[in-house]
């Protein structure tokens, strides 16, 4: 076994050469005055790119440092190769779980947005959830992340009053806005993070557009009077690569502040095994935001009162949830307050004497998820192992 070490210590440092190579060769541009539409459908920004013309639906997620393909139909596409695609370093996500990726080197990458060449994207095998009982969002593929705007160092607006992405060229005008006293960390590591006083203390979120939700806490950082606790849970939440049965508390109108800019009232949920604080889109898209990715600079511009949507409102009423995941009916989330039975990660197999299969599923779904007491349905169930 001795002997196999330098051979082990070589391949390592080949590894590492060729990496760095790759990644010090990537070329992206974004084209000056031109723009990108979104939706935001189910509180994400999806956008379409190409890669070597083969078209995607991307999600624009500035949380995550590297871009990514999850989808392994669409890496199919692509002829690869051992210069083009191999192991890659094991992806840390935000629950500080690490999962295996390759790396995937592009010929070509554009969008209505973004000109590039040799760009390197992880490829992350994601656990599918077979969520195609849901039309709300279209199918992702991959993310664009931190990585392609900070290469091309240059500025952009995020306009979530009209819904569009600008690229703005160095001259661009902040009449209007108010600059953030806090700066893009450029280099190892790139992110945007943002202090806020949660409930009067300061605490460090990175901004995260790859979060739906609004502001998700760790729960060492969480010093939250417990007063406002409004809900605890047991929720299945999706990270890249995996998915995971999560405790979560979350509380109702606490207050967050930015020096004397923001003041708001805000939901605040905070997860246990969470890694990073983050701030997500149901608080971003309240502002239109500048960001410079060749100063670091980023200027923001309050829009019409958003409310939170009525998500919080609507998980207290709800006892419990289920979900399909790899052909399965599995109890998604549960209210900890309920005294029920049933716990999260059972799985239904048969509904009033009927068999779950993949042709109903959606249809069981959508019966338990539409009846308010589950004790009134006849429920076959495999419980959780835990």
């Amino acid at each position: 076994m001795k002997k196999l070490i330098p051979f082990v210590i070589l391949m390592l440092m080949l590894i590492s050469c060729k990496s760095y190579n790759d990644f010090i060769n990537q070329k992206s541009t974004l084209i000056e005055n031109k723009s990108q539409k979104f939706d935001l459908n189910n509180n994400q920004i999806i956008i379409p790119l190409l890669i070597n013309n083969n078209k995607g639906e991307f999600l624009f997620d500035t949380g995550a440092m590297s871009s990514a393909i999850i989808d392994n139909d669409y890496i199919k596409q692509f002829s690869l190769t051992k210069e083009n695609y191999y192991t890659a370093v094991k992806v840390k996500g935000a629950t500080g779980d690490y999962i295996a990726s390759n790396h995937f080197i592009s010929d070509s990458i554009s969008s209505e947005i973004i000109l590039g060449k040799k760009n390197v994207f992880k490829h992350v095998v994601v656990e599918s959830k077979n969520s195609n009982c849901s039309q709300k969002t279209k199918k992702q593929v991959g993310i664009i992340g931190f990585d392609i705007f900070k290469n091309a160092a240059q500025p952009i607006l995020i306009d979530f009053e009209n819904k569009n992405i600008i690229i703005l060229n160095n001259n661009y005008l902040t009449d209007g806005y108010i600059k953030l006293d806090t700066k893009i960390k450029i280099g190892f590591g790139n992110k945007l993070i943002i202090p806020f006083l949660i409930d009067g203390v300061e605490t460090k979120f990175l901004f995260d557009t790859g979060n739906n939700g609004g502001f998700l806490i760790s729960e060492k950082s969480n010093k939250i009077i417990d007063d406002k606790k409004s809900l605890e849970c047991e929720a299945l939440i999706g990270t890249v690569g995996k998915v995971s049965f999560e405790k979560i508390k979350i509380y109702k109108n606490v207050s967050v502040k930015y020096k004397d800019l923001i003041n708001i009232k805000s939901n605040v949920s905070v997860f246990p095994k969470l890694t990073t604080n983050t701030v997500g889109i149901a608080f971003i898209r309240k502002f239109n935001w500048i960001i410079d990715f060749k100063t670091g600079e980023v200027f923001i511009k309050k829009l019409k009162e958003i409310s939170d949507d009525g998500s919080i409102f609507q998980m207290e009423k709800t006892k419990l949830k289920c979900i399909s995941l790899k052909d399965k009916l599995i109890i998604g989330f549960k209210n900890m307050n309920y005294q029920t039975i049933y716990n999260s990660g059972d799985e239904i197999t048969s509904v009033n004497k009927q068999k779950v299969t993949p042709e109903n599923i959606c249809d069981m779904q959508d019966l338990l998820n539409k009846t308010e007491d589950w004790n009134t349905l006849n429920l076959e169930v495999i419980p959780a192992v835990k």
